[in-house]
C-alpha cells in the first residue's frame, strides 16, 4: 500500500505510514511510541550497550579496597626487590614501601569520606588519582631499569586502568553531585 501522503511503499496490513499518515482514518496522526516502526509495527528498542555505573557507596569500596590490596601490593613488591643482588635496590624496595603505604592509607581515607568528599572537593580525589597514577607509571619504569619483568608491566597496565576507570566514575559523580546540589538550592 502506497502513502497518499509521502509516497512510501507500506505493506498491505499497515494501519500507519512512518510519516504519521493513518490509513484507516486516512488522515495524518502524531506519532507515538508504539507507531515508531515501518508499517505500523512498533520499533524494536534499541540493544543498550552495557555500562557500569558506579554509585558512591560502590565506588567508596573500590577505593577501600584498591587501598587495601595496593599495601599488599607495595610489601610484596619490596620484599621482591630486596631479595634482588642489585646495588641500592634496597633502598628503592624502602621507598617504594613507604610510597604503597602512604597511598594505601590515602586511598582507604578517600573511601571512607568519599561522600563528602565529591560534593565539597571532587578536585582532591582527582589529585590524589592523578598522583597515584604518576607513582605506577614511574614505579614501572624504575624497576624496569633494574630487571625487566612481564608480571610488572601487567600490573602496572592493570593499575593504570583501575585508575582511570575511578577517574571516570569520580568526573560523573562529582557531576552529579553538583547538579543535585545546584538542582537543591533553586
Amino acid at each position: 500500500m502506497k502513502c497518499p501522503k509521502c509516497g512510501l511503499e507500506n505493506p498491505p496490513e499497515a494501519m500507519w505510514c512512518d510519516c504519521g499518515y493513518d490509513f484507516q482514518r486516512q488522515a495524518m496522526r502524531a506519532p507515538t511510541p508504539q507507531a515508531v516502526g515501518q508499517s505500523g509495527v512498533a520499533a524494536p528498542t534499541p540493544k543498550r550497550r552495557f555500562r557500569m555505573r558506579e554509585t558512591p557507596t560502590t565506588l567508596s569500596a573500590y577505593f577501600i579496597v584498591n587501598g587495601a590490596l595496593g599495601a599488599l601490593s607495595g610489601l610484596a613488591g619490596s620484599a621482591g626487590m630486596s631479595r634482588m643482588a642489585v646495588p641500592g635496590t634496597n633502598i628503592f624496595a624502602a621507598v617504594y614501601f613507604i610510597v604503597s603505604l602512604a597511598f594505601a592509607a590515602v586511598f582507604i581515607v578517600v573511601g571512607i569520606f568519599l561522600r563528602r568528599l565529591l560534593a565539597r572537593s571532587p578536585r582532591t580525589i582527582k589529585i590524589v588519582l592523578w598522583a597515584s597514577f604518576g607513582c605506577v607509571v614511574l614505579a614501572f619504569l624504575l624497576s624496569s631499569l633494574i630487571r625487566v619483568q612481564p608480571a610488572a608491566a601487567v600490573l602496572a597496565v592493570v593499575s593504570v586502568l583501575i585508575l582511570w576507570y575511578l577517574l571516570r566514575s569520580v568526573n560523573r559523580l562529582a557531576a552529579e553531585a553538583h547538579s543535585a546540589a545546584s538542582y537543591s538550592k533553586t
